[in-house]
């Protein structure tokens, strides 16, 4: 399996329009960087809605978009304890929600406290006293980016057998040891 041209052209061209503005939402912090966490907590959530509900992607989206949300912005505001509590009852209230709309309750509510915990704590992290708070924080992302980056060459490159079909079907084992490497 080699790596396509046209899906790295792809993934290059997005890295350059993103990858700049986060990078300048991080290096601006306050409400810059809230927004920037505000709109991946929107897009992760969704994200999250296709892989565990795929036929109710705007119910389980908004379930777990709304819960990581309230705790990101308590979590801009220095709540920090609001924050995780915000996270139990937005999981709570997610799967609630999810399960009256005939969808698996653990699903959406598992989603809010996958994606609103590293969320939350990214805020706190990037809120400690400057410059300490950015340096981690672009630390964060260079690991994470550099990882996924590695994974995506190894999987492609190497192939094999799947990590986890059901949730995300073109991951590979070699992808998941490229990238922990």
């Amino acid at each position: 399996m080699a790596v396509k041209a046209r899906d790295i052209a792809l993934r290059g061209a997005s890295a350059v329009v993103l990858a700049p503005a986060a990078v300048a939402a991080t290096w601006a912090g306050g409400v810059w960087f809230l927004a920037l966490m505000v709109a991946a907590s929107i897009v992760l959530a969704f994200e999250w809605a296709a892989m565990s509900a795929p036929h109710a992607r705007r119910v389980m989206g908004g379930a777990v978009g709304f819960g990581v949300v309230a705790a990101v912005i308590s979590a801009h505001f220095g709540v920090m304890s609001v924050a995780f509590i915000m996270l139990v009852f937005g999981a709570a209230a997610a799967g609630v929600y999810a399960r009256s709309r005939g969808q698996e309750a653990l699903d959406a509510a598992y989603g809010v406290l996958y994606l609103g915990w590293p969320s939350v704590l990214l805020i706190w992290l990037r809120g400690v006293d400057s410059p300490i708070g950015l340096h981690w924080t672009v630390l964060v992302f260079a690991v994470a980016w550099s990882a996924d980056i590695v994974a995506y060459l190894a999987g492609s490159t190497f192939g094999g057998p799947k990590l986890w079909p059901r949730f995300s079907p073109n991951k590979t084992w070699s992808g998941f040891i490229g990238g922990i490497v």
